[in-house]
């Protein structure tokens, strides 16, 4: 029972190491060049929030089917 419980863990915890990593790699978190708590949620934010715009723009160009 207590090895199900690790396998389960283990998948979990692999899977936000691979978050953290696709953060840092694709999205330009791995090198910041700002201190302070402040401005590293800022910059994070900011990031995000200019990934979701290409993607929702990704997203708008596609066209529907009728």
């Amino acid at each position: 029972m207590e090895n199900a419980h690790y396998g389960i863990l283990r998948r979990r915890r692999t899977s936000v190491e691979r978050e953290f990593g696709r953060l840092k790699h694709e999205y330009g978190l791995a090198f910041l060049r700002v201190r302070r708590i402040e401005r590293v949620r800022l910059h994070a934010d900011l990031t995000t929030l200019a990934r979701l715009g290409q993607a929702l723009a990704r997203a708008r160009a596609v066209p529907r089917a009728a």
